[in-house]
């Protein structure tokens, strides 16, 4: 029987080379993602701590980038 993916939704084909454990499309170990599930329902709190995170990390890199802009290149020597 072909397994669907939790995490991008892909359905494992029979021809498949990929381990069995593990998405051919998005490389997810399939028993780990779903235990990770498992966590955030029995605890949605750790969901928002994710959230959190994810969020402090993307305007991390969001502030960086724009940081970078202001570089002029003739400063740096090869």
């Amino acid at each position: 029987m072909a397994k669907t993916c939790l995490k991008c939704g892909y359905q494992r084909k029979i021809t498949e080379q990929t381990p069995d454990y593990m998405c051919p499309a998005c490389g997810v170990i399939y028993e780990k993602y779903e235990a990770k599930l498992a966590r955030e329902r029995a605890d949605p709190t750790i969901k928002n701590q994710i959230d959190s995170v994810n969020k402090k990390a993307d305007n991390f890199w969001i502030h960086f980038t724009k940081a970078l802009d202001f570089v002029k290149p003739e400063y740096f020597i090869p």
